[in-house]
């Protein structure tokens, strides 16, 4: 595997948050990706390159 995508509501800055803490970059925003209840909202599209997180090499 060489990248991980999340998708999150941008109304979501919580889910946000985390994902940067974690290592997630925002690559996209996808404008008024929904409509619900006569309200459109934005997606937020991170990603977290293999790289940014390489795989533990300690046996122990």
């Amino acid at each position: 595997m060489q990248a991980i995508n999340a998708w999150v509501l941008g109304e979501n800055r919580g889910s946000s948050r985390l994902l940067e803490k974690q290592g997630f970059v925002r690559t996209q925003v996808l404008e008024k990706a929904y409509h619900l209840n006569g309200v459109d909202y934005d997606d937020w599209i991170y990603r977290l390159e293999r790289e940014a997180h390489p795989a533990s090499t300690d046996a122990g």
